[in-house]
């Protein structure tokens, strides 16, 4: 009967216990803080996803989110389309650009040849052989669809 007793006791204890241990650790967060925190993954994603691409796709996105942040976007420029051709070396360093077509906007041509040689170097190590020669040797094509804020 003792044994019982010591039994219930003991469940009881531990049940509080754990109920106690959950309550403290539990942590409601805001919004902002979800965001914030998803945001810091995102980046910490990107960073190492983007450190050396594997496949083409990958590479293209690095490129474009590299190149973003360099590339301010003007109200003239909306509605114009330029395609820059560019050579890489074995780094991913610009060795040369020539514009192959555009709307003649003279603005938006700097302004992507610009941020282009600002956002390098753009990573090939990790690419295929096949990727590697087409990535090496590209045309991009800019074409603003909204201001940059």
């Amino acid at each position: 009967m003792k044994f019982c007793i010591f039994l219930i006791c003991f469940f009881l204890v531990a049940c509080q216990s754990t109920v106690q241990n959950d309550s403290t650790v539990k942590k409601e967060y805001s919004t902002e803080e979800i965001y914030q925190i998803f945001e810091k993954n995102i980046e910490r994603y990107r960073a190492k996803l983007y450190q050396e691409p594997e496949s083409l796709r990958i590479w293209v996105e690095m490129v474009r989110y590299r190149f973003e942040p360099h590339y301010e976007v003007t109200q003239e420029m909306l509605g114009h389309h330029v395609k820059i051709k560019i050579i890489l070396n074995d780094k991913g360093y610009i060795e040369y650009t020539e514009i192959i077509s555009s709307s003649g906007n003279g603005a938006l041509n700097q302004a992507a040849d610009k941020a282009l040689k600002l956002a390098q170097p753009f990573v090939v190590s990790g690419l295929s052989a096949k990727d590697k020669k087409v990535a090496k040797n590209i045309v991009l094509t800019f074409a603003p669809e909204k201001e940059s804020t």
